[in-house]
């Protein structure tokens, strides 16, 4: 099974490709799709629609999973969001992928085996000892250190 996980925004949408045999997960990509902040959000969003479609036909993924929206105060944030995590519903739609959604309680309980674990710290650990990374990738290493399109960097299979 082939999962494209999706972290919607309009200015930068994470993702990463895992193909899951048995129990093992392996990653196959990750990067982000990003667009300029002075483009239009009708055209930011177009951008993203592409980005995504292009990473389904690349990848055929069977599963495309997001994360449960929740926004308690920058109602502007929340609308950009929603709107970025439509396009990503939308590709699923049209490509006949499934769509699943986790709060970031159950990622974070699926990931380091603890709901209240700390984002930035001990998700991070498990995710750089589990792919083998020195560090965690951000969306700037992925720019200056890929020459693939939106920022993508390819595992070696």
């Amino acid at each position: 099974m082939i999962i494209l996980g999706v972290d919607p925004g309009t200015a930068t949408m994470g993702y990463g490709i895992l193909e899951k045999t048995g129990n093992r997960f392996r990653a196959l990509a990750y990067g982000a799709l990003e667009t300029p902040k002075t483009m239009p959000t009708h055209e930011r969003l177009r951008e993203l629609y592409h980005g995504l479609r292009g990473l389904c036909e690349t990848f055929q993924p069977d599963a495309l999973v997001t994360e449960q929206l929740l926004f308690q105060t920058n109602r502007r944030t929340a609308i950009a969001v929603a709107r970025a995590a439509g396009i990503a519903l939308l590709v699923a739609a049209e490509q006949g992928i499934e769509w699943r959604e986790y709060t970031p309680l159950q990622v974070k309980q699926a990931v380091t085996g603890y709901g209240g674990a700390d984002k930035k710290n001990r998700c991070r650990r498990w995710c750089n000892a589990c792919w083998g990374w020195n560090r965690f990738p951000s969306p700037m290493m992925l720019q200056t250190r890929s020459r693939l399109p939106s920022a993508t960097r390819t595992m070696p299979r």
